[in-house]
């Protein structure tokens, strides 16, 4: 056996190429060389490969062809050269409208490219950088690209801007400030219109420089702020500055707080506020004095505005997310409450809550009265048997009603003997896929953050890199 040994060993060592060492350590050295150099010769090859891809690219770019307007590279392994060389390309194409430099990892050095190449381009309206390392420097140069200055140099085209998770920070934040205020001397505005920012640890220091941009902001309609760790005092400054901004119709929150007082912040813009439309809240731990504050604003929102009383006006909101904010029985008869006079809501989402059969009981009462609200979604929210019959009956009334989610409840075909079928709306036949072992209807896994009214920020993403009606290039 040792003999078989030292000849599969000797064998090797020929076939790389090796004279025999006189022990074994040198054998080991010997092997590692070998084949680092193999890793090596590969390396080069795939390199030789990946540089005769981004010519093409690039070369597809330079084309000019109008047959393609959605350029998507994410998440390509892009490197700094890449990036100057395409920045360069598509400073000069006149038929791209869209951009999705998404998870490259690119820094600020890419940052510098890219804003060199939005001071040129004059047709990209949508440019996504979302899960890149641009940090603080990176934005500085790009906010710059787009802001309004007195030489007239600055990019007037891009509509939409994804920078989320880069690192921003405070330092990003002020860029960002100083690029949406508006400016005096110039009586000009940046061209953004939807911003998202999720994800860039601004802190209350950096709500707060957002907060004086947004006072004066006429751009801005969608901005995405979640998980910023803004907390009670980031939700006072954004919402003050909220009630005065006449643009804003879509704000996102979710997880940047915890408790009923930052609640009671929105509550107060929402009094006065005639045009915001969207609000997201969820992972707020607003709970049930949370949720109340919410209705009372609301409430106030639609009061008659016959009074003179400063503060008032009409209500706009039609979309509201209140998903993962320990929403129970309580917190459900409040909010049907509100449901049963309410005349805006179209829109709202109770995911992950805590309402099981007894909370959406008290809901579907709501609903047979309520003839406004067309979606509702109630996901993980522990619902069976009781609570999907209570909202079957309520649908039986109810004629405004036209999707209801009950993804990841405990409900199957077998306890609601005849509901599908009975249900007009087909909200079970809509959420229950079969499960085609048992030929039961099993819990739908439904497991998405719906950012409603964003148009093209919806699903955690900025999703506006595909259409029926453009082509990609990949």
């Amino acid at each position: 056996m040792a003999r078989s040994k030292k000849g599969t060993l000797k064998h090797l060592l020929a076939t790389l190429n090796i004279e025999e060492p006189e022990d074994v350590e040198d054998i080991v050295a010997e092997v590692v060389n070998a084949r680092l150099a193999i890793d090596a010769a590969n390396s080069d090859q795939e390199h030789r490969m990946l540089v005769a891809k981004w010519d093409d690219v690039i070369r597809l770019i330079s084309s000019n062809n109008p047959s393609y307007c959605v350029l998507d590279l994410e998440d390509k392994g892009m490197q700094d050269a890449e990036v100057s060389l395409i920045s360069q390309a598509l400073g000069q194409n006149r038929v791209f409208l869209r951009c999705n430099l998404a998870k490259n990892n690119l820094t600020s050095d890419a940052g510098q490219c890219i804003a060199s190449m939005l001071l040129q381009n004059s047709t990209l309206t949508d440019l996504d950088l979302m899960n890149n390392a641009l940090a603080a420097d990176g934005a500085e140069v790009i906010m710059a690209a787009v802001r309004p200055n007195l030489a007239l140099n600055c990019n007037s085209m891009l509509k939409s801007l994804n920078l989320r998770n880069n690192g921003l920070g405070l330092e990003g934040a002020k860029a960002v400030a100083e690029c949406l205020a508006f400016n005096p001397n110039l009586k000009a505005q940046t061209s953004l219109t939807l911003l998202d920012l999720m994800g860039n640890m601004l802190g209350p220091k950096g709500a707060n420089v957002l907060a004086r941009a947004l006072e004066s902001n006429r751009s801005i309609t969608a901005l995405e702020l979640s998980s910023n760790k803004l907390g009670i005092s980031g939700a006072k400054v954004i919402s003050e500055a909220v009630r005065q901004n006449t643009t804003l119709t879509a704000l996102n929150l979710w997880n940047n707080w915890q408790g009923a007082e930052g609640f009671d912040h929105m509550a107060d813009m929402l009094s006065c506020n005639t045009t915001i439309t969207s609000l997201g809240l969820a992972g707020n731990g607003g709970g049930f004095e949370g949720l109340m504050s919410i209705c009372d604003g609301l409430q106030q929102a639609t009061i008659p505005k016959t009074t003179t009383a400063p503060g008032y006006s009409q209500g706009s909101l039609t979309q509201l997310d209140i998903s993962q904010n320990l929403i129970d029985f309580e917190g459900a008869k409040v909010l049907a409450a509100h449901l049963k006079n309410d005349s805006l809501l179209t829109t709202i989402i109770l995911k992950k809550n805590e309402l099981k059969d007894e909370g959406v009981a008290v809901l579907a009462d709501a609903l047979a009265q309520n003839q406004v609200l067309t979606k509702l979604d109630l996901g993980f929210n522990g619902v069976g048997t009781d609570g999907a019959r209570a909202l079957s009956q309520a649908l039986a009334t109810n004629n405004s009603i036209l999707q209801v989610d009950l993804g990841s409840n405990p409900i199957l075909l077998a306890d609601v003997s005849g509901l599908r079928d009975s249900c007009d709306h087909e909200f079970l036949k809509n959420n229950l896929p079969r499960n085609q072992r048992s030929g039961e209807y099993a819990p739908v896994a439904f497991d998405r953050r719906l950012l409603i009214g964003f148009n093209g920020l919806a699903n955690d993403r900025l999703n506006v890199w595909t259409s029926s009606h453009s082509h990609n290039v990949h």
